[in-house]
Order: structure tokens, then sequence, then C-alpha cells
């Protein structure tokens, strides 16, 4: 399983989630170059520099040029964790009735708007996560928190 990051704007939380990932086995994370290039803590944090814990000399990170163009060249299933009720114009499938499989490729999007529309176009599947109060948005870390304890659930991935 591997997750990819839209577009990481946080080093802090790309912090948890390196170490969350570690955690739950992902094999690989992949995230923009543009965010390398632009956000001197997200490089440190790449470079074990922060909150990961040295999980990141662990967890296989991958840099692209296009996180699109990147999801277009994967064949295994792509699929969109979004907040519920956030894109209510888009079909989803609440997580706890979702079948995940070990190969699949999550995807999150950024602090703030989510997954964009472009992204979700890349999804073979578009996921949400319920929400019970009245806030429409989640943090990208707790998010993955959930996608990643729900998609591996999967006898295999244990």
């Amino acid at each position: 399983m591997k997750i990819v990051l839209e577009y990481p704007e946080n080093h802090i939380n790309l912090g948890h989630i390196i170490r969350t990932s570690y955690c739950f086995g992902i094999e690989q994370i992949v995230i923009p170059k543009v965010c390398v290039d632009h956000n001197k803590k997200i490089r440190n944090t790449l470079k074990g520099k922060g909150i990961d814990c040295g999980t990141i000399n662990n967890v296989n990170i991958l840099v692209v040029p296009n996180i699109l163009d990147f999801l277009k060249s994967q064949k295994e299933r792509k699929i969109g964790l979004v907040v519920q009720d956030h894109h209510e114009h888009r079909e989803t499938i609440q997580i706890t009735k979702f079948k995940f499989e070990k190969d699949d490729i999550l995807v999150f999007g950024s602090e703030g708007p989510g997954l964009s529309n472009k992204g979700m176009d890349s999804c073979n599947y578009l996921v949400s996560i319920p929400m019970k109060g009245k806030m429409a948005c989640l943090n990208v870390s707790m998010s993955t928190a959930i996608g990643l304890y729900e998609a591996t659930k999967i006898e295999d991935m244990v």
C-alpha cells in the first residue's frame, strides 16, 4: 500500500504522516517536488529533522515532479479519501463500507481545501470519512491515520 499526498504544506503534519505510515507498514509515501522546493520546513522533515521520531529512515519517500502524472502512471487502484459532506457533489463510499486491497494507493489532499477536483478525477474511488459534528474538515494527518486504520484492517496487511 502507498500513500500519495497531493500537496502537503505543513511539516508537522508530514512528520505525523511519516510516523503513522511506518506504524501501519506503508511501503511508500509520494509527495510533489514543488513542496520540497518551496518549503524549507518540509525539506528539513524529509532530512529527518523534526517529529518523525527517526522513522524517515524506514519509510520510502518518493518525490515526483507532478502528482497527477504520477497517479495516471499507476496501475493500482487509487482511492481518494475525503471528508463527508465536503465533496457532496461527488459520489463517495463510506470508509467503513469500502473494501480496501493491499495494493491500493491512498490519495490525500492538502490542509484546508482537501483533495482537488483534478486529484479526485485521478482516483478510481472516493471514500468518505463520516463526520458527526458540523465541521466539514479534518486535519490531513488525522485523515491519514483514520484512512490507514481502516485500510489495513484487511487480513494480509497486519
